[in-house]
């Protein structure tokens, strides 16, 4: 049917609408937005694979989002434009930067890493952060800046000069562990930016 005949979307119509915030189309109306609580589609995260790059190389979280959405498009990732680093600046919160999915978040092999967005940053993960865009394992440290328990920029001066300034080496970056899943795997420790690291980087809308 065309024109005004034309019958108004609805879940269960076959056809998934995002202008709707639908994520699925099974019909079942049980959802706030007409469609299964848990019918929700899993995002991909996944930590970069080589070259790293030293805290202030990364020309900041543009940069940074940048290299996120090459490593994706690169191995054929769905969606690879729409990639962001987990990383916070001094004055933005990753978890401000960041669309929270409302499914799952899962390795590029469908490993489970955490149940929600909120779960990410605030419970233990399922299993760590450990392979690449490629599924190669890298069990390397990925720079954050980012606070566990919250998603929000960790205080003081530990973001290497908003991750923009590659020559001062009394710079300090906060970084997280690839093969953790406790608060440390997003807040390990800080190091001097001059270190060589990776990022973690999700999908997002």
């Amino acid at each position: 049917t065309t024109g005004t005949d034309a019958p108004e979307p609805f879940c269960g119509d076959g056809v998934v609408q995002p202008e709707r915030n639908e994520e699925c189309d099974d019909g079942d109306p049980s959802g706030d937005d007409g469609c299964s609580v848990t019918c929700k589609r899993d995002r991909f995260i996944f930590v970069t694979s080589p070259p790293y790059f030293r805290g202030g190389e990364l020309f900041g979280l543009m940069g940074a989002d940048n290299y996120c959405v090459s490593r994706a498009s690169m191995a054929g990732l769905p969606n690879p434009l729409k990639y962001r680093a987990i990383l916070s600046d001094s004055s933005t919160d990753a978890v401000e930067r960041l669309y929270p999915g409302a499914g799952r978040y899962t390795l590029v092999d469908g490993t489970l890493i955490a149940d929600t967005a909120i779960e990410l940053f605030t419970v233990p993960l399922h299993h760590p952060i450990d392979l690449d865009e490629l599924g190669q394992p890298a069990y390397v440290g990925a720079w954050t800046g980012t606070r566990h328990g919250t998603g929000r920029a960790a205080p003081g001066d530990v973001h290497c000069d908003d991750w923009a300034n590659p020559d001062d080496l009394k710079l300090y970056g906060v970084f997280g562990w690839t093969d953790e899943i406790d608060a440390t795997w997003i807040e390990a420790d800080v190091t001097n930016c001059n270190a060589q690291q990776a990022l973690y980087c999700l999908e997002q809308k």
